[in-house]
């Protein structure tokens, strides 16, 4: 039973780094696509005004940003900022308690008595993914799964002085 929650917990903390990567990873996008239509609108604006032999041009690179900035509250990527931020500050706690049942080494609760605090545990997870998040809004993203799993296990390493091997589970 002590596998079963030492698996929930590694699970946890990876889901902690992979929303927090998520998280990371649509600001910058979001921030990326605000710069682009905010330098595409003021320097298209200047150029247009000093050369005049490619207007269309210009006029073009306008219409494109203003289209970004219309559509963009359509795009995800702000959603799942304001997702992910409520999501880690939901899972932190849990982590937190997760943590302190667990204790250095497993000892802290009986293996017959830990059943209760895995459901309970579980139940609290599930319920944090079902109020904020969604596969549409997060669809699956290996490149962070594999960092956030890595960046998990190096936590788990450190955290406990246990080797690598010892942390992740099959």
């Amino acid at each position: 039973m002590l596998d079963k929650y030492w698996r929930m917990y590694v699970d946890f903390k990876i889901a902690e780094y992979y929303y927090s990567f998520y998280l990371h990873s649509s600001k910058r996008i979001e921030f990326g696509i605000s710069a682009f239509c905010l330098l595409a609108s003021t320097t298209s604006i200047s150029a247009w005004c000093i050369w005049t032999q490619l207007s269309k041009l210009w006029a073009a690179i306008i219409a494109v940003a203003q289209a970004i900035s219309i559509l963009k509250p359509l795009f995800p990527f702000a959603k799942r900022v304001s997702a992910a931020e409520y999501i880690l500050q939901e899972i932190r706690p849990l982590l937190r308690d997760v943590d302190a049942t667990w204790g250095y080494d497993g000892s802290l609760i009986p293996n017959g008595e830990i059943g209760p605090y895995i459901k309970q545990y579980e139940a609290r997870y599930d319920a944090i993914e079902e109020r904020f998040s969604s596969t549409k809004l997060f669809p699956q993203n290996k490149k962070l799964h594999d960092m956030a799993q890595e960046n998990a296990v190096q936590y788990l390493t450190n955290r406990f002085g246990i080797d690598k091997e010892g942390v992740v589970y099959q």
